[in-house]
Parts: C-alpha cells; sequence; structure tokens
C-alpha cells in the first residue's frame, strides 16, 4: 500500500512539473517562440489580450507574423480560383482549394466549400 502511495505521488508531481519547452523560450523574449505561442493561442479566449501585450512589446509587425499562414492561404485560394477561372476542370486545383478550406473548419461556408471542390475534383478523377 505505501509502495503504491508513493509511485502515485511521484507520477503526480512529475507530471505536475512538465513544462512546455516553448515556455522558457517565450519567458526569454525569443522572438520566433512568441509568434509560435500566439499561434497556437489564436483559438483561445485571451489571444486578444496577448496579441496587445507583445505588440506593445514587440511592435506591430508581430501580428502580421502571427496572421502570415493565413495570409499565404488566402493568397494561394484567390491563385486557385483564377487557375480554375481559365481551367474550371483542373483537377488539382480543385482539390488544393477543397484542401485549402479544409483548414478554414471554423467557417460555415467553408465547409461547404471543402465538399463543393472535392466532389468537382472526384468528377475530374474518381481515383481522389
Amino acid at each position: 500500500m505505501f509502495i503504491a502511495l508513493f509511485i502515485f505521488l511521484v507520477v503526480n508531481i512529475y507530471f505536475s512539473q512538465a513544462i512546455h519547452p516553448l515556455y522558457p523560450q517565450v519567458v526569454a523574449g525569443n522572438r520566433p517562440a512568441v509568434v509560435e505561442f500566439l499561434r497556437r493561442m489564436r483559438g483561445a479566449s485571451e489571444f486578444t489580450t496577448l496579441l496587445l501585450i507583445n505588440k506593445s512589446v514587440y511592435g506591430a509587425d508581430i501580428e502580421a507574423q502571427v496572421f502570415s499562414d493565413e495570409r499565404h492561404e488566402h493568397a494561394l485560394i484567390l491563385e486557385y480560383q483564377k487557375i480554375l477561372s481559365r481551367n474550371p476542370k483542373s483537377r488539382d486545383a480543385l482539390y488544393n482549394l477543397s484542401v485549402l478550406y479544409n483548414r478554414q473548419k471554423s467557417l460555415q461556408k467553408a465547409q461547404s466549400d471543402t465538399l463543393y471542390y472535392l466532389e468537382k475534383a472526384k468528377e475530374i478523377d474518381p481515383t481522389l
């Protein structure tokens, strides 16, 4: 009984002290680590507050870095839509649009667009 309690306590102490490897880098002021931290926090309710705090510390351009992947995906969506306007049966463009829209899971329109473009791509190439 005593051994089981001791093992239980040791395991609990170990896991309660486990700190994410990103934390010490954020505390040390490592800008790339702060950007990564904010990217991971985007869905949290505290994100806006954290972004404002870090903008005052690192400057306004940190917001651009945090959202750079979303801007890049938006540019890709526009590019694939342009390709589809020239070639509506481009299997790759249709499939890539479905993948890009699937990453935007929070939006209802993105979910319907994902299915639409994936079905269009499957009409062209049923092996997808």
